[in-house]
């Protein structure tokens, strides 16, 4: 079931602002193509990394969570060292990469915070590992029109001027970031993380402190820098972006952190 009009020819700038989340699933399958796509960019990704993700896809038994979810047959589990921030950061930007990459296979997302049922954390997570969230993915039910309004409607109610601070005008390259950031999930919607662009530099940095900021931080890079396509931020808070050498590229930053 597809629940935009991109089909399977949704490029990663339609994907940005084609994302919202899902909470209501079918209970379709999903094709072995694209968790072998999937798999992939996973391992991708966690290469050379201190994180963990587990993939669980075509589940008989719907993952129990105490949300609104429906049908969560389709999840990806994040882990990371305990109460280590890097790795939280790092598991957010993996994550909004992975939700990108499920969006241009028409498939809805979400990510989950701690409503889980608490069975799954004590059963996967490592004596030395945090269970950080897990994506919930599928195809999508029929809640698709309602919620995508909502996204958009909320967004645009908000001027960029609220995402950033700039002591100069700022210039049109920026402005799709901006959009990005505006557009990026966060944890009960708080949109905690904000830009900085100064003496034509950018950075990105935490407003307003909250339990899931790190994973926001790394959530909101990923969706910034896959907007811009031409370049990566730093890890930590107040990091600076830097652009890469050479022609700029439109391809996901996967795995660049």
């Amino acid at each position: 079931m597809r629940y935009n009009e991109f089909g399977d020819n949704m490029n990663l700038h339609e994907a940005i602002g084609q994302r919202h989340s899902c909470r209501h699933f079918l209970m379709d399958e999903i094709s072995q193509t694209v968790l072998s796509e999937l798999q992939v960019k996973i391992e991708t990704a966690c290469q050379n990394k201190s994180i963990r993700v587990e993939l669980r896809a075509n589940e008989k038994k719907p993952l129990i969570t105490y949300g609104f979810l429906n049908n969560v047959r389709n999840y990806l589990i994040f882990f990371g060292r305990k109460k280590n921030i890097e790795d939280k950061e790092i598991c957010g930007h993996i994550g909004e990469d992975l939700v990108l990459f499920l969006t241009m296979k028409n498939l809805g997302s979400c990510f989950v915070g701690g409503s889980y049922d608490v069975f799954l954390k004590s059963k996967t997570a490592g004596k030395d590992e945090d269970l950080a969230f897990v994506i919930a993915f599928g195809a999508e039910a029929n809640q698709k029109n309602k919620g995508l309004l909502q996204q958009m409607t909320f967004h645009k109610s908000k001027p960029l001027t609220d995402f950033i601070d700039s002591d100069m005008e700022i210039p049109k390259w920026l402005e799709i970031g901006v959009e990005a950031l505006m557009t990026a999930p966060s944890a009960m919607n708080r949109q905690p993380i904000k830009l900085k662009y100064s003496n034509e530099k950018l950075s990105i940095y935490i407003k307003n402190k909250g339990i899931f900021d790190w994973i926001d931080l790394g959530i909101a890079k990923a969706n910034v820098e896959a907007a811009l396509g031409d370049g990566y931020f730093e890890l930590g808070d107040s990091a600076i972006y830097h652009k890469y050498q050479g022609v700029p590229t439109q391809e996901s930053n996967l795995g660049k952190q």
